[in-house]
């Protein structure tokens, strides 16, 4: 069943400050019913704030039209909130007058050396006096920003101390942080000196070495290592040609008594040619 409202009742209610609510109670229907006339009607229900304190509306006239105070002035005044305010200011049909702003000061930047005028430019003020030719200050050498390089006395002492440092603690060789894990032909050659039985120390690093090469596995009995070499080691795999670093490293381990077996990484999956080289060297009898 459909209320019938009397839309003149209605539009004389909303234009006297009713709200929603009360006008649904005096016309008895309800506030959805209301709303959808008054937005059929093109009318506007004034929505009364939850502050409904007492307000003195002849000062508030008198300070909004006479000293020109602003809502939020008012809301201080008053103790209102500036919802609260500007509802009373609108039923009132009081005419608020906003205080004209003032324009924005711009900063006049100039170098007070050569006067040159810095306040449309993004460039920085600080940096061009410093750098004025106008300047009596003026630094004319700037070469001590430039990086220097370091002297050979420098070179030397850090060198000292970067050993000394190594020597208490090997594992702290920057190399130490690529051998954390082990390759995959790696973990193939130490799963066939397991099987063979044979004692071996992955990743060794020589007490009497001054240097700190390691070797990937090393049998200390007879003082024999292998390396488990890539390509990137040899400058002609197929000959077996190392690099030059590689060639010193050996050199160096090989004066200490060493005896460095290098295996090309392509030959730990044949274990026939491992079991061969484990011959050579003494550390397997084959079987008759």
């Amino acid at each position: 069943m459909k209320h019938m409202i009397d839309v003149g009742l209605l539009t004389e209610l909303i234009g006297q400050g009713f709200t929603q609510k009360k006008c649904a109670e005096i016309l008895g229907c309800t506030k959805n019913v209301a709303r959808h006339t008054a937005d059929k009607n093109n009318l506007k229900f004034f929505k009364r704030p939850q502050n409904d304190k007492i307000l003195d509306l002849d000062l508030l006239k008198f300070l909004v039209e006479t000293k020109h105070y602003s809502i939020g002035r008012c809301s201080k005044f008053f103790g209102h909130s500036a919802q609260n305010i500007k509802y009373w200011i609108k039923k009132s049909n009081l005419f608020l007058i906003y205080p004209v702003k003032k324009e924005r000061r711009i900063k006049q930047h100039k170098c007070r050396f050569c006067e040159k005028d810095y306040s449309d430019s993004r460039s920085s003020l600080g940096g061009h006096v410093i750098h004025c030719k106008m300047n009596p200050n003026r630094r004319s050498d700037w070469s001590f920003n430039k990086a220097r390089p370091h002297t050979k006395e420098s070179k030397l002492k850090l060198s000292i101390k970067r050993r000394e440092h190594l020597e208490k603690s090997k594992k702290n060789h920057n190399w130490s942080f690529c051998h954390g894990k082990q390759s995959d032909p790696e973990k193939k050659f130490q799963a066939i000196l397991d099987e063979l039985k044979i004692q071996h120390i992955p990743e060794h690093t020589p007490e009497e070495s001054k240097r700190f090469y390691r070797i990937d596995f090393a049998i200390l009995d007879k003082k024999v290592g292998f390396e488990i070499n890539g390509n990137q080691h040899y400058t002609d795999a197929k000959r077996g040609k190392l690099k030059k670093y590689y060639r010193e490293r050996q050199t160096y381990l090989e004066s200490l008594g060493w005896r460095i077996v290098n295996v090309h990484y392509s030959l730990v999956y044949k274990k026939d040619q491992i079991l061969e080289i484990l011959t050579e060297n003494k550390l397997f009898a084959p079987v008759a």
